[in-house]
């Protein structure tokens, strides 16, 4: 079969307990690819954003209305845990073209992530009425005092594991998809809890670089426990001269060194060579600098090992990695980059006597969404992480002169000392600059940030 959603199938999908990376890749697949997804109840929004939001709409459980409008498209039913016990009617209802995909159960997520015992506990969930399962668990002889561990949003940034009795279940709350357990081995439970140990545990913290690049961003955040709020403050579009893009590049034989100043550069510099029908065999004449590890993974990703690579992301370390490289060879210097930048790169290169030749190959514009960043502000983070000065300059203006306010408290944290410079230019107090200037490394620096202010 295969791994694309196929028109006239449905699948049902288990969710699994909230994070999207413990999906099977068949699950993850299927919501890429379906025409349509319909989301149960608390199934966990990390998960249903695998799917555009033009795609997705909510189920409410009625399992005669969705086998009567399914019609001709794929289609995803997706809920929580796993999706056969769930979604039984719905399997019942279908003869043919439909598939199940399971996913892990909330309550082996629950006691897994919680750190709740060695031994498999009697388990219940949320579905299940509490004052049933405590009668059933009185049945086996556990006494009123007996411990009970109540476990909600397993797997989640907003994971809690609240330790109750038997006798006092029946009037716990019980939130959607809480799990609670009995006949627990609470000894040494202190050692066996790891997820909400770690230091970005349930962080809430706002990511602003374009949205072509949050998920990689959020996918970190998350490996540390922490909840990623995606809201891009700026947006890339084309140059406004691309036929400038295409001459470059038709002169690409004449270039003595090219030179990259970020990911995206290399991103907007490729879609033009695509367009001119070319591919890496242009620079083989040219030499290649790139600025900061991640500037030259994405050149080596196509293909492109760089020959000079500054080691931090700042054009005056750049600038002096290619002067020392270069010794006394000067020649002509093609800089594809933003059609809005520093001018200190290629303004020392000229100083030094080469030829440079500035190429927007993309522009930075202003994202829109300024009143869904100001409610989550109010709502509250904990952090708030920029990769770029423009980052910073598109949110400062995005908050206006209620933004010292709203970030009062924040942790501000910058993938490099221009952008550190930039916010505090704003007059925000930067609290982590990452020393190795990528995404992951801004991570790193984050979780060591509050690693550091809970001991």
């Amino acid at each position: 079969m295969t791994d694309e959603a196929q028109a006239g199938w449905t699948y049902l999908v288990g969710a699994g307990p909230g994070d999207p990376d413990l999906l099977t890749r068949r699950a993850a697949r299927l919501l890429e690819t379906a025409d349509r997804v319909e989301v149960g109840p608390d199934v966990a929004e990390a998960v249903a954003a695998l799917a555009s939001r033009e795609r997705r709409r909510p189920w409410n459980g009625d399992v005669e209305g969705f086998v009567q409008t399914r019609g001709a498209d794929s289609v995803v039913l997706l809920v929580p845990g796993d999706a056969l016990p769930a979604l039984s009617g719905v399997l019942e209802a279908l003869d043919e073209a439909v598939e199940v995909v399971c996913g892990i159960d909330t309550t082996a997520a629950a006691v897994a992530f919680a750190g709740l015992t060695h031994h498999r506990p009697s388990l219940a969930t949320s579905s299940t009425d509490w004052s049933e399962a405590a009668s059933r668990w009185r049945a086996q002889g556990h006494e009123d005092n007996a411990t009970v561990a109540i476990v909600t949003h397993a797997s989640q940034p907003t994971q809690d594991t609240r330790l109750t009795t038997l006798g006092e279940l029946t009037e716990a709350d019980a939130p959607p998809g809480a799990v609670a357990a009995i006949g627990l081995a609470l000894e040494g439970r202190s050692s066996r809890r790891w997820f909400d140990r770690w230091p970005l545990f349930g962080r809430r913290v706002v990511v602003t670089r374009p949205a072509h690049q949050i998920a990689a961003t959020a996918h970190d955040l998350r490996r540390r426990g922490a909840a990623p709020l995606a809201h891009p403050t700026i947006a890339l579009r084309p140059p406004p001269d691309p036929a400038a893009v295409q001459t470059a590049i038709e002169r690409m034989d004449d270039v003595d060194l090219v030179v990259f100043t970020s990911p995206n550069g290399v991103d907007w510099f490729w879609r033009a060579l695509d367009t001119a029908e070319r591919d890496a065999r242009a620079f083989r004449r040219a030499e290649v600098a790139a600025i900061g590890p991640a500037t030259a993974a994405a050149l080596r990703s196509r293909g492109v090992r760089a020959d000079i690579v500054a080691p931090r992301f700042v054009a005056e370390e750049l600038a002096t990695a290619i002067l020392e490289a270069r010794g006394d060879r000067r020649g002509r210097v093609l800089l594809p980059r933003a059609l809005v930048a520093r001018e200190v790169l290629p303004e020392t290169l000229r100083d030094a006597g080469f030829e440079v030749e500035v190429v927007p190959v993309y522009e930075t514009v202003p994202a829109a969404g300024s009143e869904a960043l100001v409610a989550t502000l109010q709502e509250g983070v904990d952090a708030i992480v920029f990769t770029s000065s423009s980052t910073v300059d598109n949110l400062v203006e995005r908050l206006g002169d209620d933004g010292k306010a709203l970030l009062e408290g924040v942790t501000i944290a910058s993938i490099g000392p221009i952008t550190s410079g930039t916010a505090e230019g704003h007059g925000l107090a930067v609290t982590v600059t990452a020393e190795v200037s990528t995404g992951p490394g801004l991570v790193d620096a984050l979780e060591a940030h509050f690693a550091g202010s809970s001991n």
